[in-house]
């Protein structure tokens, strides 16, 4: 895929995963790479920016109030320098998946054990191995 056609995707991907900053961010990237090559639509570009600009003093990267801050930074694209994971909360008032019976009641056992780990490790110290002879 050509140079321009990559752009074109990365816009894309990230207007349809509604990241906002991002692609005002990708795009300011886009008007200073194509500035010298192809000045027309960098100064297009650059006019789509400056026709909506950025909301007054909030930074454009800034996390919103509901969702925690991260400890752990994120994985960045090396050549964008854009975010490769969109942090999302979990919402509990979604529909349960649609799964056969035995799947879910896999499921069901692996979560019942991981919800029940403190109390199973304790028990792994009780049980008696049998004593070699």
């Amino acid at each position: 895929m050509n140079e321009e056609k990559s752009d074109l995707a990365q816009v894309v991907r990230l207007a349809l995963t509604k990241q906002t900053e991002d692609v005002r961010l990708f795009v300011a990237r886009l008007v200073r790479k194509y500035r010298n090559i192809a000045p027309d639509l960098a100064e297009q570009l650059d006019l789509y920016l400056k026709a909506k600009p950025v909301r007054n003093g909030t930074p454009m990267r800034e996390l919103p109030l509901s969702r925690p801050a991260s400890p752990k930074v994120l994985p960045i694209d090396d050549e964008s320098r854009l975010s490769l994971l969109k942090v999302s909360i979990d919402d509990l008032a979604r529909e349960a998946p649609l799964l056969s019976s035995g799947i879910e009641e896999i499921l069901g056992q692996f979560i019942e054990e991981r919800r029940q780990s403190t109390r199973l490790q304790t028990l792994e110290g009780v049980v008696t191995r049998p004593s070699s002879r």
